[in-house]
């Protein structure tokens, strides 16, 4: 154990004996996350249930139904891309729900999308149209 932290601190991998990388050179930050968030998710959330006409606690509730769930994938999106959260924060404040549901969720959207799916990108077009004119 002695050795391989000693080996470690000295700059070396113990299995390969490879040179590892100072930290200064490892991207700490994609470049995306530099740009400021677009709206506060606090507000998006209330305009997604204002767009879909549901409540939030309906939102961010256990039930699977399209009416609620779509909504609710949405918001996953938006979440991610306009508000500029992270899969696990938004699977946490919708529910407490895995990061991995986040992440199937904006990428339902997305597939939902490229489908041409005009209705989707309608609500979605007007919500960020609230909020990119205010």
């Amino acid at each position: 154990m002695l050795e391989r932290v000693q080996l470690l601190w000295e700059g070396t991998m113990l299995a390969t004996q490879q040179p590892l990388l100072p930290f200064t050179y490892l991207p700490l930050v994609r470049e995306e996350d530099d740009k400021p968030a677009k709206v506060s998710y606090r507000n998006l959330l209330r305009l997604v249930c204002a767009e879909f006409g549901i409540e939030e606690s309906e939102l961010c509730g256990e039930s699977r139904v399209r009416k609620i769930a779509r909504p609710r994938q949405v918001l996953m999106y938006l979440a991610h891309f306009d508000a500029r959260k992270s899969y696990p924060w938004i699977g946490a404040r919708i529910g407490g729900r895995d990061h991995t549901t986040a992440l199937h969720g904006k990428r339902k959207i997305e597939e939902l999308l490229a489908a041409g799916d005009t209705a989707i990108r309608e609500s979605i077009g007007r919500i960020q149209e609230q909020y990119t004119n205010a």
